[in-house]
Formats: structure tokens, C-alpha cells, sequence
């Protein structure tokens, strides 16, 4: 059976054709499992950063300045064109505010349920 490139020729209707790989599928595959991982580790630090904007006055000034900024990262990503990047901009503010002055709890805790609850929906 005569080589039509790396693959050995096969038997066709009537004649020889070669034996086509195809590993795209498998790297798209593995780009859709990798985006989704990230959504979910994404969701974690949304959970934990809400908790910490409602239970502030338990954490020190640093741990509240290092979820600051991974939410006001987190928002530059989605290049604050839905939603979802704009709660991240607003909490990480206020996060980072928080370690500044004396923010209203009220302003916490409705930050911090709207981050908890991108968070979970993060898992769906």
C-alpha cells in the first residue's frame, strides 16, 4: 500500500485517500475545560471576597486590600462591558475603602451579597 504522507493510504471507493487526524477537537475541548475551571476558581474568590465585604470588621486592613484588588482585577478582565465586571469594580472599591474610612454596613453587606450570589451563579 503506497504512503500518501505520514498516514498509510486506505482503501476508498475506487481509490487510495489518507487517513486525516484531527486534534482540534481535542484542543478546543481542552480551551472549554480550562475556561470553565477558571469561571469556578473565579466563583470561589467571588464567594470568599463577599463574605469578607458583609464580616469586614473581622479582617485586617491587608487581607481586605489584597480582595480589593483581585476584584478590581478581576473586573479590568471583563473589560467592565456587562454586568458582573461592574460589581467587581464597585466591590473592590469598596473593599479597599473600607481600610480607608468608615464605610455604612448596610453598603457591605448589599456588595456582598451581590458578589456571593455572581459567585454561586458561577457554579451553575
Amino acid at each position: 500500500m503506497p504512503l500518501a504522507g505520514l498516514e498509510p493510504a486506505t482503501p476508498g471507493l475506487g481509490i487510495l485517500c489518507s487517513v486525516q487526524l484531527s486534534y482540534k477537537g481535542m484542543f478546543f475541548k481542552g480551551l472549554v475545560y480550562l475556561k470553565n475551571m477558571l469561571i469556578k476558581a473565579f466563583g470561589i474568590i467571588d464567594i470568599i471576597a463577599g463574605l469578607i465585604l458583609i464580616l469586614n470588621s473581622a479582617f485586617p486592613e491587608k487581607i481586605l486590600t489584597v480582595f480589593g484588588i483581585i476584584l478590581l482585577v478581576k473586573s479590568s478582565l471583563g473589560f467592565w462591558k456587562d454586568f458582573a465586571s461592574w460589581m467587581d469594580l464597585l466591590g473592590g472599591g469598596v473593599l479597599i475603602l473600607t481600610t480607608i474610612i468608615t464605610m455604612p454596613w448596610i453598603i457591605s453587606l448589599i456588595f456582598g451579597i451581590l458578589i456571593i450570589q455572581k459567585g454561586i451563579i458561577s457554579f451553575m
